[in-house]
């Protein structure tokens, strides 16, 4: 039995009560959770003959590939910690965190190791891993593994450097992991107890495991019993992710806002998905429309849901329809961190089971009660009746002669225009509103500007248009606002 609220310690005690289920489908390779577990366990022998232990580092650079979940594995298994490597990130800060970490080694793909040409102690996917994993070995008994465990996960950084978060197991478990689609737990036996019990989710998660929506979506999936669906496509190909989910008779499909729903929707043919029972979106809300998109083409859809928060707090809040609720331990927060007034502005924190803090950085606030609070940076309001509204970051307001403008609320009245596929909103030159826009039809910002006059004020319809053929976004979904910057000052 599971002694603990330890990840590696709570994956092993599932593999023992349902061996022969079904954990992973990536690509051609299929493993039960008793063939996950053992190759998982034999890579954590050849990591400790790396003289990789506890506390360690080790980088995974990678697409979604078995070999992921598996290093990943590995690493709790050794009370090492795995490093999430962003393999689509600029070179710049591939390296700064790799050092910012410390990885004391570096497993992923050839290809993409060799980005990273001065780390030497490396091991690839391929001949070389299936080497390190073909002979049965098993690790002694890890009698020190504990729910304190780190547990380490960096940022996108989409609007800056990515940054480190460091949590205990436990409490990203019970953050993050561990209520998401069933009731929560008491003791690290239930966990096993529940997965037995149930038949377990078939999960597709499109989002990368390089990032907190990916890997939180994986580990709520496999400590249910579930069987994870990975898309290990090279891009984000809708059609093939259809066929997929068919094929593999998906109950639940793991998206990042509209950057996939909107062309997942558009590649959906009458009676396909039927039996998708849930669409969930993590890193970034999904519009109304795309939703009412979504239910009429998939009409035995029960749930769509936005679960959002950070990698700083876990699940913040949710919604299931109209209007967010907090999660346990959430608030809107205003001055002195003290729960925001209904009406008022405030930002997004949540305080008990949250991060330790930054990885080489600082700790996170505490109230005048000594409660550490993880607040991101998310701008929010409470409504009279309870509910939350999101306003965007803080870091994407654009400051302007009339005030502050939130730029998540002009994107969306912008990609309501039905010349534009996607778009980003960012402050130009002066701080003068300026729309970067993918669209999909002739469009002039004369023609831009009348559509956001009457639905936003007067001084946050954009000023500036920048037309490109693709919105930058990160793995996760996030608009690229770096880069975004970067088109508007042009």
């Amino acid at each position: 039995m599971s002694r603990t609220f330890n990840l590696a310690d709570l994956f092993e005690s599932v593999a023992r009560a349902v061996p022969g289920r079904t954990a992973l489908v990536a690509g051609e390779r299929r493993l039960t959770y008793r063939e996950l577990d053992e190759r998982a366990t034999r890579f954590a022998c050849h990591l400790s003959g790396m003289r990789v232990g506890p506390g360690d580092r080790v980088g995974i650079l990678a697409r979604n590939r078995a070999e992921w979940k598996e290093s990943e594995l590995a690493c709790f298994k050794l009370r090492a910690v795995p490093v999430n490597l962003d393999h689509r990130c600029r070179e710049d800060d591939l390296t700064h965190v790799l050092r910012d970490s410390g990885c004391a080694a570096l497993v992923g793909e050839a290809g993409l190791l060799r980005r990273v040409p001065w780390f030497t102690n490396t091991i690839a996917y391929g001949p070389p891993y299936e080497r390190a994993v073909a002979l049965p070995r098993s690790l002694p008994e890890p009698r020190e593994r504990s729910g304190d465990d780190h547990y380490l996960i960096y940022t996108a950084g989409t609007t800056g450097r990515p940054k480190g978060v460091l949590w205990r197991h436990e409490d990203v478990f019970f953050a993050a992991m561990g209520s998401f689609v069933s009731e929560p737990v008491d003791s690290p036996e239930q966990v096993a107890e529940n997965a037995a019990a149930g038949a377990g989710l078939r999960m597709l998660v499109c989002a990368p495991l390089a990032q907190a929506a990916g890997q939180w979506l994986g580990w709520t999936c496999h400590t249910t019993g579930g069987t994870l669906i990975l898309w290990t496509g090279h891009g984000f190909d809708p059609r093939a992710i259809v066929r997929l989910a068919d094929a593999e008779r998906a109950q639940v499909m793991v998206l990042t806002g509209d950057a996939m729903a909107r062309p997942l929707l558009s590649a959906v043919r009458p009676g396909e998905l039927a039996g998708l029972m849930a669409v969930v979106t993590g890193a970034a809300p999904m519009s109304e429309r795309i939703k009412a998109g979504l239910r009429a083409a998939v009409p035995g859809l029960a749930a769509i849901v936005d679960a959002l928060g950070a990698a700083e707090s876990g699940l913040a809040c949710q919604a299931m329809g109209a209007g967010f609720g907090l999660a346990d331990g959430a608030a809107v927060l205003a001055d002195g961190l003290e729960p925001a007034a209904p009406g008022e502005e405030g930002v997004l924190g949540r305080t008990g089971r949250v991060a330790r803090g930054y990885w080489n950085g600082a700790d996170f606030p505490c109230d005048a009660q000594g409660r550490r609070w993880a607040v991101p940076g998310d701008l929010a309001r409470v409504e009279d009746d309870g509910s939350v509204t999101l306003l965007g970051r803080a870091a994407n307001v654009i400051r302007t002669g009339g005030g502050k403008v939130r730029a998540e609320e002009v994107e969306a009245v912008v990609r309501a225009h039905p010349a534009v596929y996607d778009a980003v909103v960012v402050g130009g030159p002066g701080q003068r509103v300026t729309a970067v826009v993918a669209p999909v039809a002739a469009l002039s910002l004369e023609e831009l500007a009348a559509h956001c006059a009457g639905r936003l004020a007067a001084h946050a319809v954009p000023g500036a248009l920048r037309l490109v053929s693709e919105i930058h976004r990160g793995p996760a979904g996030q608009p690229d606002y770096v880069w975004a910057r970067s088109v508007a000052h042009t």
